[in-house]
């Protein structure tokens, strides 16, 4: 190797990965009488207690992949509400996700989907917030979007992208799509 290979080696960008498979995913809950059953959405409050808004309803979806649950990658799809006469219908995950330009793929069922985050964060992204769960001592990363717009232009998505500490080239490149 030569002083000028040396001098200008190109650096080598990691490969990373933003092509996520999805699954919804009901969420269990106890009412306060002990009934269990469960919903399509979860409250924020109980994805982390630091979030700025404690009431929002949101759809988890978590993956599929066990790479990819191993890093603790999971999507919350904030639940939108169309107004229809006095009354507020909820409009379903599978009904955002149609719309939803950053969905790449889905199975025959629209059970599963391919979600590209690049897609769906690029410049979109507006906070990050880093917590630490206490009994595991695992870091957590909440990207925080909003302002994706759908296919047809007239809607817009917003919710969180979790993931733990585990994929550090993932998190950088992320970080960088803010």
């Amino acid at each position: 190797m030569s002083v000028f290979d040396f001098l200008f080696k190109k650096k080598t960008e990691p490969i990373v990965n933003l092509t996520k498979n999805l699954v919804p995913v009901s969420v269990p809950t106890i009412d306060e009488d002990g009934t269990v059953h469960t919903q399509e959405y979860i409250l924020a409050k109980n994805i982390c207690p630091h979030l700025k808004v404690a009431g929002t309803k949101y759809y988890l979806m978590e993956a599929i992949d066990y790479a990819d649950k191993a890093k603790g990658v999971k999507l919350y799809l904030r639940c939108r509400f169309h107004k229809v006469g006095k009354n507020y219908i909820r409009e379903s995950l599978k009904e955002q996700l149609v719309k939803s330009a950053a969905v790449v793929a889905s199975d025959i069922n629209g059970d599963s989907v391919t979600i590209d985050l690049e897609k769906l964060l690029k410049g979109k992204i507006d906070y990050i917030l880093i917590d630490k769960d206490e009994t595991t001592g695992e870091v957590f990363y909440y990207f925080s979007f909003k302002g994706v717009e759908d296919k047809i232009g007239s809607e817009n998505a917003e919710g969180y992208l979790v993931m733990n500490d585990h994929d550090g080239d993932a998190i950088d490149y992320l970080c960088n799509l803010m």
